[in-house]
C-alpha cells in the first residue's frame, strides 16, 4: 500500500504508535498490575492516596501519580486512567471479536446462499440499524444484568448486524469485479475493526458514566471515574476541571486515532485497488 503525501504517512505512524502504546499499557495492566499499585482488579480504592475528600488540582511536584490530580475521593486520575484499560479493553476485544465472527460468517453465508435466507438476515439488519443501539444495549444490559459478561453480550448483539452489512458490501462489490475470496473480504474489514476499537471503548465509557454498572460502582473504568466523582455541572461550578478534562482526553485520543488510521488505511486500500485495475 502506498501513502499520498508525507504528512499523511506521518498520521500513519502516528496513529500506529499511539494505538499501540495503549495497547501495550492494556496487556501491562493484566500482566503486571502491580506498576500501577493495583493489586485488586476490580476496585477504583486502591488509588485512594488520602481520606480527604477535597480534590487536588494537576501537581508535577508530588510524583507522577499526581500529574492529573486527583478526584474527590483521593483518587490519583493518572494511574486510575491507566488502569482503566483493563476493564474496557477486556470487554471491548472479546465483544468486538465475537461480533466480527458472527458478523462475517453471516456475511459470507449470505454470498453462498442467497434467496430467502439472504433476504431475512437483510430484513433484519435494516430493522437493526433503524433502532437507536445505545438503547437496545441498555435494555439487554437490563435483562441480562450489567455485569462484566452482560457488557460483551450486549455488545456483541448490536454490533455483529454491522458487519453483516459490511460483509455483504465487500463481497457485493468484490463479486462485481470478479475477484471475491473470503481472505480478501476478511482484509477489507481491517479498517472497520480498527475504528471499532476506539467505538466500543467510548461507548463502555459512556455506559458507565451513566451509572449503567451497579455490580460493582468500584470498577476500574474511565466512566466510573467520573461518575463517582460528580458530573460535569458539579465539575465546572466548582472549578474542578481536571477530573473530566483529563479522563475525556484520554479516550478521545484513542477514538480520534483509531479513526485516522482506519481512514488511512482504507484510503490506501481504495488506491491499490485502482492501481490494479
Amino acid at each position: 500500500m502506498k501513502t499520498k503525501n508525507k504528512f499523511t504517512l506521518i498520521l500513519y505512524y502516528l496513529s500506529i504508535i499511539i494505538i499501540s502504546f495503549y495497547i501495550a499499557i492494556y496487556i501491562l495492566d493484566i500482566v503486571y498490575p502491580q506498576y500501577l499499585g493495583v493489586g485488586n482488579f476490580n476496585s477504583l480504592l486502591v488509588f485512594k492516596i488520602s481520606s480527604n475528600p477535597v480534590p487536588h488540582p494537576p501537581s508535577f511536584s508530588h510524583g507522577w501519580e499526581y500529574y492529573f490530580g486527583t478526584t474527590y475521593y483521593g483518587i490519583a486520575i493518572l494511574p486510575a486512567l491507566l488502569a482503566s484499560l483493563k476493564f474496557d479493553f477486556s470487554v471491548m476485544f472479546p465483544a468486538l471479536f465475537l461480533s466480527l465472527s458472527g458478523g462475517f460468517i453471516s456475511g459470507i453465508l449470505m454470498f453462498h446462499y442467497s434467496g430467502l435466507y439472504k433476504k431475512i438476515i437483510l430484513y433484519i439488519t435494516s430493522i437493526y440499524f433503524e433502532m437507536p443501539y445505545i438503547g437496545i444495549i441498555l435494555l439487554i444490559l437490563y435483562i441480562v444484568r450489567p455485569s462484566f459478561s452482560g457488557f460483551v453480550i450486549a455488545i456483541f448483539l448490536v454490533w455483529f448486524p454491522f458487519y453483516i452489512q459490511r460483509t455483504h458490501t465487500i463481497v457485493e462489490k468484490e463479486k462485481s469485479m470478479h475477484r471475491y475470496s473470503s481472505k480478501t473480504s476478511l482484509l477489507g474489514l481491517i479498517p472497520y475493526i480498527i475504528v471499532d476499537m476506539g467505538a466500543i471503548s467510548g461507548l463502555i465509557i459512556f455506559i458507565t458514566y451513566l451509572g449503567f454498572y451497579y455490580k460493582n460502582p468500584f470498577e476500574t473504568d474511565i466512566g466510573n471515574i467520573m461518575y463517582l466523582s460528580g458530573n460535569v455541572t458539579q465539575f465546572l461550578l466548582f472549578g474542578d476541571w481536571w477530573i473530566i478534562l483529563f479522563p475525556l482526553l484520554f479516550i478521545s485520543l484513542f477514538i480520534i486515532f483509531t479513526a485516522i488510521l482506519a481512514y488511512e488505511l482504507r484510503s490506501m486500500m481504495e488506491d491499490d485497488q485502482y492501481d490494479k485495475q
